[in-house]
């Protein structure tokens, strides 16, 4: 890559690079997916026992 065309091998390291940085950020969206889901339940679980207690 030091002379600025592009090989076989180079192209191999960008590929292998780009699956890593998709396979990152596949698992990055599902962890703050998971965790938003988790803090709608917290905040429901919240207002309901505020709602019950109120009564």
């Amino acid at each position: 890559m030091a002379d600025h065309k592009e090989n076989p091998i180079s192209k191999l390291m960008i590929g292998i690079l780009v699956a890593l940085a998709e396979f990152e950020l596949s698992r990055i969206k599902e962890r703050q997916a998971k965790e938003r889901a988790n803090a709608k339940k917290s905040t429901l679980m919240q207002f309901f026992r505020l709602k019950v207690l109120s009564q």
